[in-house]
């Protein structure tokens, strides 16, 4: 009896251990479910959420060119530039619009490098695609910055019907900023459009701009955009090659944005699909505590529709 009882009591002590060791892999295995799952959960979202924001991006896109209608093609000629400063003159017949259609859009393609913040030592690399309205001004840029193997940050900034929105998200998923429905981003985004006249010429002979003249090298260009308006001086060279545009812009920086001169310095000019227009340009802001050059870029390839 006490044989078969001290064999049974043992092959208990021998068995508990299996029962244990058994529980501790039955933990681990559905601890393994368990992460899979949450991993498979954020793959989904990071997916869906990309995809909402490339669909969002394409929507409004679209929804400039819904917008670029005229009734018909109108072809410049050098009667269109009479009465005009003498730089803006000499600027737009340099550029060879002449005898060329008034673009309703413009595609552009950029490559260059941008920083985000003044203290900010190392620049980053980034392209870009631009969608512009010339009927209806606005314009829709997507833009893609890589931070390092791992991440990038992908943004658009957007302007139409007088309205401006700017939204920016790590590998298209995590916001990282999201501005939209204030006053100023929307005055600030129509002198962007502007200052990017460099690139589409012809519509300085828009019949909602009115020049003013300045000196032999300086003229600026008001546009009332129904409640926006905007202010933007031109400077162009003897040879008739723009040299340098600027505004009166508001930059912000994590307190009450507050304006400050903004200067887009062109840096080479090249002809571009029949156009002499500027292929090299870099921003500045005049800040109170010193110049910030954020921005640095290179026309690819610039399409007049």
């Amino acid at each position: 009896m006490y044989m078969d009882f001290g064999d049974t009591a043992f092959e208990r002590m021998k068995i508990q251990p299996q029962i244990v060791s058994g529980g501790k892999r039955l933990g681990e295995l559905q601890m393994i479910i368990l992460i899979l799952s949450i991993a498979i959960m954020l793959g989904v979202l990071a997916v869906c959420s990309k995809y909402s924001f490339k669909h969002k991006i394409e929507s409004e896109m679209s929804s400039i060119h819904d917008k670029q209608t005229a009734e018909e093609t109108k072809i410049i000629s050098r009667r269109d530039l009479s009465g005009l400063p003498d730089p803006v003159v000499r600027w737009l017949e340099s550029s060879g619009i002449i005898n060329t259609p008034v673009p309703r859009m413009v595609l552009i393609r950029q490559t260059g490098r941008l920083r985000l913040k003044p203290e900010q030592k190392r620049w980053m690399h980034f392209r870009a695609h631009q969608v512009v309205g010339c009927i209806s001004p606005s314009f829709s840029w997507c833009v893609e910055t890589k931070l390092n193997p791992l991440f990038r940050i992908f943004g658009r900034d957007f302007f139409s019907d007088e309205k401006a929105a700017l939204e920016m998200r790590l590998n298209s998923v995590f916001p990282v900023a999201k501005k939209e429905g204030c006053k100023y981003l929307h005055k600030s985004a129509l002198q962007r459009f502007m200052m990017e006249m460099i690139w589409y010429p012809a519509f300085a002979l828009d019949p909602r701009i009115e020049w003013e003249p300045i000196n032999a090298s300086k003229a600026k260009a008001i546009l009332q955009c129904n409640s926006l308006r905007g202010e933007v001086v031109f400077e162009v060279d003897a040879n008739g090659d723009l040299i340098k545009c600027f505004a009166e812009r508001y930059y912000s920086s994590g307190s009450r944005p507050r304006k400050y001169c903004c200067v887009g310095a062109v840096l080479n000019t090249e002809i571009l699909n029949d156009l002499r227009i500027p292929t090299e340009v870099e921003i500045t802001w005049k800040l109170d505590e010193g110049n910030f050059n954020w921005f640095k870029c290179s026309v690819d390839s610039v399409t007049y529709l």
